[in-house]
């Protein structure tokens, strides 16, 4: 399918872009940097096939006074570093005329990216080597450059917020190897999240960092599609169909992509040919657009949405623009369109017992309906409203005050009769955005009244990993029916990497059970409890590629235990073994003989314990039959009085 595309601005003689941005206080404005002017176009208005220039700034190219960093603007102030050396930023307003009179401030090193978000006042200066700063009526430092001979450069960087408006700041380097750190803007001061370490010997073209759940999305040039997150690094895909150039220097096929978010979980991957939208998440394909463009404008260097469903194309010549209509991408979306195969439908219980309802009404009035429905519910509001806010109940014992006087202290069946599942929802989601002030033991209660999922509230488990709450966690793992895979394997490799005496100290301290003494107990208990949930085997197969090899031993080495001692969850032991098998069956041949004692006797061991099992199978199939037979009722012909045939031997 073809689309068309409109241009925002195209290049005069051997200008060339530098770079593009798109402004937040006017919807459709964009800021386009070339090497001899910064031009700012309204996309809503067109004139000669061109989006209309709303103002422009020119300077000489290759001047002291060119422009070399792109310019962004933010609340009506522009700001743009100038100078080959890239070290002197300067600031200016729309009533500004000309460019080179202005004074620049001197900036400690070459600048690799200006960022800009409404919530800030100012720029935020990220240095090629690391260093990260702010200017606003002043330059403040917030991370120093790195000290030493070999210093990293920076490769992508980026400023974006969450639902919440907790702003971050993404900054990927490259030195040895590459590294992608996570800043959080708490009151102009940066605080590491957290730092992964990628190590691929391909050059980074593209990138894209998901605020939603402090993710990236890296394209290389070999074509290679990898997603970064908490759970590592995760080869999505490999994209073949885009535009390959032979680097003669390195001698290499370079693929040429750019990538962009344009909606949650959804991004646009785009070559000059054509553009994609795809899930995030699994590397699904949803959709793709050719681009009809007849002029060649050169190589894209950038992919970016602006407010609407517009799309930015960033070429050497030309900034063009479309419109592609981009939803968020669910599970549905990536398992496939259409209605449902499967035969059957679920049916949900009617049954409503005591517990479950408090007040049933047998008949109803047209008059008094709602009076009788919604008894009750103003008083619920009222102590909702004070457990939801940080302001009304600030503290531990301000919320434990309201918290024990409606909820805790009335009955025990005062949660699951009474409260609300949204009411429970939301005073956890408060006690899990104040994990500072340790609402652990309100959060817990909330948990065992089985009103809470996890798919609905997303960010449970990870902030339980983050604060070590291991008595939280066994209560998740024995409440909740719906954690998925991928968080099972999270919380696997977590109590595999804090199996130490600490940990079991924080466990007897949270939890009531005091039978857990050792780290192997400890990790032997949270495994048994994960192995024994529900399971999708193609979800946990992709989630299984997570672990290392150190954690694929470990993990054998618990399920070799329980599968001898005749557990009873051996359906589920034995499900599991045939999946780390298939999954990470490659890996351990090739580690093995490096690591000899280690894994190859573990797999003796258990090879032996499994041709017992098959030996046991074999000689109980018969008898398996046998007794099925017997059971159904064809026993052997009753003798009666009268025989119902005779058999006669006739000699002729």
């Amino acid at each position: 399918m073809a689309i068309d595309m409109s241009c925002a601005w195209t290049s005069r003689g051997t200008a060339r872009v530098v770079g593009a941005h798109c402004t937040h206080e006017t919807q459709g404005h964009l800021l386009v940097t070339a090497s001899d002017q910064v031009v700012r176009c309204n996309t809503a208005k067109m004139a000669s096939g061109v989006a209309v220039q709303v103002q422009s700034w020119d300077f000489r190219a290759e001047s002291a006074q060119a422009i070399t960093v792109p310019a962004v603007a933010n609340k009506d102030v522009y700001y743009a570093v100038r100078g080959k050396a890239k070290n002197e930023l300067i600031s200016w307003t729309k009533n500004t005329e000309k460019l080179a009179n202005l004074e620049a401030i001197k900036i400690g090193g070459s600048v690799h990216q200006l960022l800009v978000h409404p919530q800030l006042d100012g720029v935020v200066v990220i240095g090629s080597t690391g260093s990260i700063q702010i200017y606003a009526s002043k330059l403040d430092k917030l991370i120093a450059e790195p000290k030493g001979k070999t210093k990293p450069n920076v490769v992508f960087a980026a400023l974006d917020a969450d639902k919440s408006k907790q702003l971050y700041l993404a900054i990927v380097t490259k030195s040895n190897t590459y590294e992608a750190a996570i800043y959080k803007f708490d009151d102009l001061a940066l605080t590491l999240v957290r730092k992964d370490t990628i190590d691929n010997e391909n050059d980074l073209i593209s990138a894209v960092y998901h605020p939603k759940d402090c993710s990236f999305s890296m394209l290389w040039s070999s074509g290679l599609w990898q997603s970064v997150s908490e759970d590592g690094t995760k080869d999505l895909t490999t994209l073949t169909s885009a535009e390959v150039t032979e680097n003669k220097r390195r001698k290499v096929n370079s693929v040429s992509y750019q990538t962009c978010e344009v909606a949650p979980k959804t991004v646009a991957i785009a070559s000059k040919s054509n553009i994609g939208l795809w899930d995030s998440k699994f590397g699904v394909r949803h959709s793709n657009y050719e681009l009809s463009t007849e002029q060649n404008h050169g190589a894209l260097i950038a992919l970016f949405k602006f407010p609407g469903s517009h799309v930015a194309l960033v070429f050497e010549k030309a900034v063009l623009f479309t419109i592609i209509e981009a939803q968020p991408s669910t599970l549905a979306s990536v398992l496939g369109k259409g209605s449902n195969t499967l035969g059957h439908k679920f049916l949900l219980s009617t049954n409503v017992t005591k517990a479950d309802a408090a007040i049933v009404a047998p008949t109803l009035e047209v008059q008094t309906w709602q009076e009788k429905m919604l008894i009750g519910n103003e008083e619920q509001k009222k102590v909702l409203e004070k457990l939801t806010s940080p302001k009304l109940t600030p503290t531990q014992e301000a919320f434990t005050e309201v918290f024990n006087t409606y909820v805790y202290n009335k009955s025990k069946s005062k949660i699951r009769g009474v409260l609300s599942p949204l009411f429970v929802h939301q005073v956890a989601e408060r006690c899990l955005n104040s994990a500072e002030i340790g609402l652990w033991r309100e959060l817990k209660v909330l948990i065992k009244s089985r009103h809470l999922c996890s798919r609905t509230l997303p960010t449970l488990i990870p902030t339980l990993i983050k604060h070590k709450q291991f008595g939280l966690l066994d209560t998740c793992l024995t409440s909740l029916s719906d954690i998925d895979e991928a968080m099972n394997i999270r919380i696997c490799k977590f109590i595999l990497r804090h199996a130490n005496a600490k940990s079991v100290a924080l466990y007897q301290v949270q939890s009531t059970n005091k039978n857990i003494k050792t780290p192997a107990e400890l990790v032997e208990h949270f495994l048994h409890l994960i192995v024994a949930l529900p399971k999708t085997d193609v979800f946990l197969q992709n989630a299984l590629r997570q672990l290392k090899l150190a954690d694929v031993i470990a993990l054998l080495r618990c399920l070799k235990k329980w599968y001898a001692k005749d557990d009873a969850n051996l359906p589920a032991i034995v499900e599991w073994i045939g999946l780390i098998m298939d999954v990470h069956f490659t890996n351990l041949v090739l580690a093995s003989e490096s690591h000899p004692d280690s894994i190859v006797q573990v797999i003796k061991n258990m090879q032996q314990i499994l041709a017992q099992h098959l030996d046991a199978c074999t000689f109980m199939a018969d008898i398996h039959g046998e007794l099925d037979q017997f059971l159904s009722g064809s026993h052997l012909p009753q003798t009666g009085s009268v025989p119902d045939y005779s058999v006669e031997t006739l000699m002729l």
